[in-house]
C-alpha cells in the first residue's frame, strides 16, 4: 500500500482542474462532456471552492434566520433556514454525483459537505448546549474542568461519566487550548464528523474496488472507485440522525466516528496480503483498528457493542469462507489467516468491552432496562396489532402534526431509499454487485433492516429506539447503494441532484422533529432546546450565583438539566438512587407524601417553572417518568404547581413572575444560608491569553509547514486516515492526564507544543513531497476569490449567530440575592452567610 495514493487508492498526480462537465480524467472517467461556455469553464477551474461559496452563502442566510428566530419569528425563520438548506445540499450534491471529479475533489466535497451540515446545525445557538442530552454531558464536563476528577456522579445521567471519552477529548481541547467550553464541544463534534465522513468516504471506496472486480464490464468503470464513496457519503448525509442527533455533543458522536474508522482500518488490513505482503503498514493498521475498538468501549456502550457484533460476524462469514476454498492451497490460506485476523480483533475488542461493561452494570441497568422494556412491550402490541400506547405519526406529543409538503418530502424520501436499496439488494443476492463472498452477507442484512425501521414509528419508545438505530442501519445502506447507483448515474443525470435534495430533506425532517425544534424562538412548554430561554438561563445564573454548593434541587426535567450546568447543585432523580420526585408536582395538596419525599431526599429547593401550567408537553414529558403518571402529568393545571405558595416551610428566594424557587430546608430544621459568588455566565470559561497563544502559534506553524498542509489537503493518502483516527484517542489520553493535575493552562499550552513538535518529527524522516508547479494566475483566480469569499461570509454568519443567541440568552438581569426578609417572607425562618469565591 503506497503512501502516494488518493483515497480510492490511484496514484497521486499532480495539480488537476477537472471539474462537472470538464470531460473525462484518469481516477474517474465519467461521460465526456465538453466546455459550453465561460461558467462552465469557470466552474472547472475551482468546482470544490465555488461549491462552498454557495454553501457559505447558505450557512449566512440561515444565520440570519436564526437571528429572527431568537428575536421571537420562528415561524419567518423556517424560510431562511430551508433556503439555507437547498442552498447546502444542492452545489455539494452536483459535486458528488458529477463525471470527470479526481479522488481527491470528490473527497474535499465529501468532507465540505458533512462539516457544513453541521455548522448548519451549530449555528442554530454557538454559544450554549442546550439539547438534552448535551447539557447532561455538559455537566459531567464540567465536573471534569472544576476539578471534580473522573466518575464524579451525574445525577440526570448516572452513566455519563463511567463512559468518559466523550468529555475526555473536549477536556483535552480546553486545557491545550484555552477555548471557551462550547467552543472546545464544537472542536470535538466538528472533529468527530471529520473523522466519520473520511471513514465512510473510504469505506465506499472499498467496496467500490470489490464492486469493480464483479460488476459487468459496462458497469462501474475502472478507477471510479471515489464515485461510490462520495456517493456513500452523500447518501448516508441523508440519514435521519446525520443532521441533528450525531452532530450534538452526545457520547454516540465520536463513538460513531471511531467504530466506522475501525472496520475501514481492519478491511484495509485485510486487503493487504497477509503472507507475501509487507507485515509493517498491516500491524499499523490493525494497531490502529484497535486503539479505535478500545477508545470506543470507554465512549458509548451502544456504538462498542454493535461494533463488536459486526466483527464477530465479518469473523464468521470469513471463516465459511475460507473453509469454501479448497482450489489453491495460498488462497485457502490466506482466506484462513484474514478469518483469523479478524476473529482476533473481535476476541481483543470484546475482552475490553466486557471488562468496562463489567464496571459499568449496575448502572447501565438502571438505565437502559426500562427503555428496552418500554420498547419490548410496544414491539408486541405492533405485532398483535394492538394500538394501546400508539401514537401518530409525523406529529408531536402534543398532536401537532407536521405541515402536508413537510410529510410528501419525507415519504417521498423513503420511496426513494427503497427505489435504491430493492434493486441493490437483489443484484447483492445473486452476487453480480459485490461478487459470490459470504461477507456480502453482513451487508445486505444491515440494508434489509432500514424498512423495519419504520414499522414501528407508530409507538414512542420504540420509534426513539428506531431512530437511534438509523444512525448504523443507514451506514450500511448508504454504501450498498452508492455502490448500485454509481454506474448508473449517466442514465438519470438530470435527475439526480432533485433526488438528492429531496433525500437530505427528508432526512433532516425526519430526524429533526417538528418545525419548533429546527429554529430558535420564544419559550415553549416541554420543548427541550426551546424551553431554554433567558429566563431559563437567568434562573441557572442566579443559582450559580446564590445557591450553596451540593444543595439538592428538584424540579422539571428542563431545569433539572440546565441549572447544575451554572451552579454545584445537583438534582434529585431515581436513577441516581434517590425517589422519583413527580408526585411532589402532580399532587393537588402539600400533603405528607409531599413533605415525606422532600425531607427523605434531603430536598433543599424546589424549583417551580410555572410557566408549563396548562401547556401539553411538547417532547417527552416535563417530568422523570412522567409518562406513565397520566395527563396530570403531561399536562399540570395551576392548582398542582402553586400549591406551595403560603405554606410553612416553603419559602420563597426567587420569584420572577414565571420560576419560582422555593427553600424547603426549614422542613428538616436546617439553617437558611446561601453563598455570594460571581455571575457564572455561561457554562466553563475560557483562557483569552492561552487560546491567544496557541492560535498565534498555530497559524506560524501552518505558516512553517504550508507545504505539507497543501499537500495533504490536495492529495490526501490512506495513511491519514490512521492519522486522523489516532486523533480522537489521543484526545481522551491528553484529557485524562490534565484530569490527574488538575487542568493547569501552562502545562496544557506545553502539552499542544509537545504534540505538535512529535508530528513535525514523525514527518520528518519521510521528507517534504516535491513542489507542484504554479498554475497561471488566470486559472487561481476563481478559486482565490470564491474562497476567499466563503470564508468572509463563513465568519459573518458564525458572528450573526453567537451574537443573536446571546443577545438572546443573557440580556435579562439577575434577581437579587435572596434576603432575610424575602427567605422568611412565609414561614418566618431566614439567614444568610457568604461562602465566598467564584464558582
Amino acid at each position: 500500500m503506497s503512501d502516494e495514493q488518493n483515497p480510492d487508492g490511484s496514484s497521486a498526480p499532480g495539480r488537476a482542474s477537472a471539474a462537472p462537465g470538464a470531460g473525462p480524467s484518469p481516477e474517474d472517467p465519467g461521460t465526456p462532456v465538453g466546455r459550453t461556455g465561460r461558467w462552465r469553464a469557470l466552474v472547472s477551474r475551482a468546482p470544490v471552492r465555488l461549491a462552498l461559496l454557495v454553501a457559505a452563502l447558505g450557512l449566512a442566510v440561515q444565520a440570519g434566520g436564526y437571528a429572527v428566530g431568537w428575536a421571537g419569528h420562528p415561524g419567518l425563520a423556517l424560510v431562511p433556514y430551508y433556503a439555507g438548506l437547498v442552498a447546502i445540499i444542492v452545489p455539494f450534491g452536483a459535486l458528488l454525483t458529477a463525471p470527470g471529479l479526481r479522488a481527491r475533489q470528490r473527497f474535499a466535497g465529501a468532507q465540505l459537505l458533512g462539516l457544513t451540515m453541521w455548522l448548519s446545525w451549530f449555528l442554530s445557538n454557538p454559544v450554549m448546549a442546550t439539547r438534552f442530552d448535551e447539557t447532561l454531558h455538559v455537566r459531567t464536563l464540567l465536573d471534569l474542568l472544576e476539578g471534580e476528577g473522573l466518575f464524579t456522579a451525574n445525577s440526570m445521567l448516572p452513566v455519563s461519566p463511567y463512559y468518559p471519552g466523550l468529555v475526555l477529548m473536549a477536556a483535552a481541547v480546553r486545557w491545550t487550548t484555552g477555548l471557551p467550553t462550547i467552543v472546545s464541544i464544537g472542536v470535538v463534534d466538528a472533529g468527530s464528523r471529520a473523522v466519520l465522513v473520511a471513514a465512510l468516504f473510504a469505506l465506499g471506496t472499498l467496496v467500490g474496488r470489490l464492486a469493480q472486480r464483479w460488476a459487468p464490464a459496462d458497469a462501474l468503470r475502472p478507477g471510479s472507485a471515489s464515485l461510490v464513496g462520495g456517493l456513500a457519503v452523500l447518501l448516508y448525509a441523508a440519514s435521519p440522525q446525520f443532521y441533528f442527533f450525531n452532530a450534538q455533543f452526545a457520547y454516540q458522536t465520536p463513538a460513531l466516528a471511531l467504530s466506522v474508522a475501525a472496520v475501514v482500518l481492519l478491511l484495509r488490513a485485510l486487503k493487504t496480503s497477509v503472507l507475501t505482503g509487507p507485515r509493517r503498514p498491516r500491524l499499523v493498521l490493525l494497531g490502529t483498528a484497535l486503539v479505535a475498538v478500545a477508545a470506543t468501549a470507554v465512549t458509548h456502550h451502544l456504538t462498542s457493542w454493535l461494533l463488536l457484533a459486526t466483527l464477530w460476524a465479518l469473523a464468521a462469514l470469513l471463516g465459511l469462507e475460507a473453509r469454501r476454498v479448497r482450489a489453491d492451497e495460498q488462497v485457502a490460506e490466506t482466506a484462513r489467516l484474514r478469518a483469523r485476523t479478524v476473529l482476533v480483533v473481535a476476541e481483543l475488542g470484546t475482552v475490553l468491552a466486557a471488562a468496562w461493561t463489567t464496571v459499568v452494570a449496575p448502572l447501565l441497568l438502571t438505565y437502559l432496562a426500562p427503555i428496552f422494556d418500554t420498547t419490548g412491550s410496544e414491539l408486541i402490541n405492533l405485532v398483535t396489532l394492538n394500538s394501546t400506547g400508539s401514537r401518530e405519526v409525523l406529529a408531536d406529543t402534543s398532536g401537532s402534526r407536521s405541515p402536508l409538503w413537510e410529510i410528501a418530502v419525507m415519504a417521498l424520501s423513503i420511496l426513494l431509499w427503497l427505489a435504491l436499496l430493492v434493486p441493490a439488494l437483489w443484484s447483492g443476492w445473486r452476487g453480480r454487485l459485490l461478487g459470490p463472498s459470504r461477507a456480502r452477507l453482513l451487508l445486505l442484512a444491515i440494508a434489509l433492516v432500514y424498512p423495519a425501521l419504520y414499522a414501528v414509528r407508530f409507538f414512542p419508545t420504540a420509534a426513539e429506539v428506531a431512530d437511534r438505530a438509523t444512525t448504523f442501519v443507514c451506514l450500511g445502506t448508504a454504501v450498498l447503494a452508492a455502490v448500485w447507483v454509481a454506474p448508473r448515474l449517466a442514465s438519470v443525470r438530470n435527475l439526480v441532484v432533485p433526488a438528492v435534495l429531496v433525500m437530505l430533506l427528508g432526512g433532516v425532517m425526519l430526524g429533526g422533529g417538528p418545525d419548533w425544534q429546527r429554529v430558535p424562538g420564544p419559550y415553549l412548554a416541554g420543548a427541550e432546546q426551546r424551553s431554554v430561554d433567558a429566563g431559563t438561563v437567568a434562573v441557572a445564573r442566579w443559582a450559580g450565583r446564590y445557591l450553596p454548593a451540593g444543595s439538592r434541587i428538584v424540579s422539571d426535567l428542563t431545569l433539572d438539566r440546565v441549572i447544575p450546568d451554572f451552579a454545584p447543585v445537583d438534582a434529585v432523580t431515581k436513577q441516581s438512587g434517590g425517589d422519583n420526585m413527580t408526585p411532589v408536582f402532580i399532587d393537588t395538596s402539600v400533603d405528607d407524601e409531599v413533605l415525606d419525599l422532600l425531607t427523605d431526599n434531603d430536598v433543599d429547593f424546589l424549583v417551580v417553572d410555572e410557566r408549563i401550567i396548562g401547556q401539553k408537553v411538547l417532547s417527552n414529558a416535563y417530568f422523570e417518568a412522567g409518562a406513565s403518571y397520566g395527563d396530570d402529568a403531561q399536562q399540570p393545571n395551576r392548582q398542582m404547581l402553586t400549591k406551595f405558595r403560603g405554606v410553612e416551610g416553603f419559602d420563597v428566594v426567587y420569584d420572577d413572575g414565571d420560576v419560582v424557587v422555593y427553600d424547603v430546608r426549614s422542613l428538616r430544621g436546617e439553617d437558611a444560608t446561601f453563598a455570594d459568588r460571581a455571575d457564572p455566565g455561561l457554562p466553563g470559561d475560557a483562557d483569552l491569553l492561552q487560546s491567544g497563544l496557541v492560535l498565534l502559534g498555530a497559524a506560524v506553524l501552518a505558516w512553517w509547514r504550508r507545504r505539507y498542509l497543501l499537500t495533504v489537503l490536495r492529495h490526501p493518502r490512506r495513511s491519514h486516515l490512521v492519522g486522523a483516527t489516532l486523533v480522537l484517542p489521543v484526545a481522551v489520553v491528553v484529557g485524562l492526564l490534565g484530569s490527574v493535575g488538575g487542568y493547569p493552562p501552562v502545562q496544557g499550552a506545553l502539552v499542544l507544543l509537545l504534540l505538535a513538535l512529535a508530528a513535525i518529527l514523525l514527518r520528518a524522516g519521510r521528507g517534504d513531497p516535491p513542489a507542484e508547479p504554479a498554475a497561471p494566475w488566470r486559472e487561481r483566480l476563481p478559486g482565490l476569490v470564491a474562497g476567499g469569499l466563503a470564508v468572509v461570509l463563513l465568519v459573518g454568519a458564525g458572528t450573526l449567530a453567537a451574537l443573536s443567541a446571546r443577545h438572546a440568552l443573557l440580556d435579562e438581569d439577575l434577581q437579587p440575592a435572596p434576603t432575610a426578609s424575602s427567605s422568611a417572607s412565609t414561614s418566618g425562618t431566614s439567614g444568610t452567610s457568604d461562602e465566598g469565591g467564584a464558582s
